[in-house]
Order: structure tokens, then sequence, then C-alpha cells
């Protein structure tokens, strides 16, 4: 009897350092996760981020993610955004035939550089992509419109319940 308490007894403690080990990790992974938030808020340059800063923000992802995607599909079709990325720059409100134009102009002072011996950087297609962000900012918003919708729903906003 007294066997099988103490066995018992050890079992139970085991699940509590079992437990505490999972609690421990998220304990971590919140923190690591504050911690980026954190870093994003500074590095934008804003105290606080809500539902609607990050629907702004969504915009912009698209359209550099579009064009950074297009940017690796040209690379690797003599210069041509592919079918696949063209669809995409479509659905955020972008013209196809316009942006690859941008990317025609990119590419060529890519190579332009190359030929002189000047090694592209990452930079330089940072400030190209955040770029194409400043010149089609706003296409998804016109976009939405032309279909009679908006990219922002204030109905289903998530709202803070004051008390």
């Amino acid at each position: 009897m007294m066997k099988d308490m103490e066995f018992e007894m050890n079992e139970k403690l085991d699940e509590i350092k079992d437990t505490n080990r999972y609690i421990g990790g998220a304990i971590r992974k919140i923190t690591n996760y504050t911690n980026q938030y954190n870093n994003i808020l500074k590095s934008i340059g804003v105290k606080s981020f809500d539902e609607v800063d990050f629907e702004k923000e969504e915009e912009r992802y698209h359209i550099m993610t579009a064009f950074e995607q297009a940017l690796c599909a040209a690379r690797s079709h003599q210069g041509w955004i592919d079918e696949g990325n063209q669809i995409y720059l479509t659905q955020i409100g972008i013209n196809g035939s316009q942006a690859q134009k941008e990317m025609t102009l990119f590419l060529q002072g890519e190579n332009k550089k190359l030929n002189s011996d000047v090694m592209p950087t990452h930079e330089d297609q940072l400030l190209w992509l955040n770029s194409m962000y400043e010149k089609f900012r706003g296409c998804s918003i016109e976009y939405a419109k032309s279909k009679g919708m908006s990219t922002v729903s204030n109905i289903a906003l998530l709202k803070e319940v004051k008390e």
C-alpha cells in the first residue's frame, strides 16, 4: 500500500516536472514574441499597432512580396514575370504591363552594375521593393473600390471592450 502511494506520488512529481517544462517553453516563446513585437514597433517608429494598422501594413506586404517573387521569376525567365506572379500583381490591383516595365528597368540597372564589375546588393533590391510600394501604394484600395468592396471592414474589427 505504501509502495503504491509512493509510486503514485513519484508519478505525479514527474508530471509536474513535465508540465513545468512546457510552461517554461511557453513563457520563453511569449517573451520572444513580445520582444519581436516591440522591435517591430521600434523599427517602424510607433508605440502601438492595432488591427487597422495591421490591415494598412498588409498592402505593403503584398506589394513588396509580389514584386520580390516576380523578381525571382524574372531572373529565371530572361527578365519576364511569369504568369503566376502576373496573376498575383493583378489581384492586388497592379497592372502587369506596368509591373513588367518596372522589372525591366530594375534588371537593366542590375546588369549595368554587373557589367561594370560592381556587385548588386540586397540593399539595392530592398530600396527598389520599397520604391515599388511607394509607387503602387493604394492600388489594392482602388481595386477593391472598383469591385464595390473595401479592404477594411469596420464591422468585423476586433474592438476593445471598455468596462
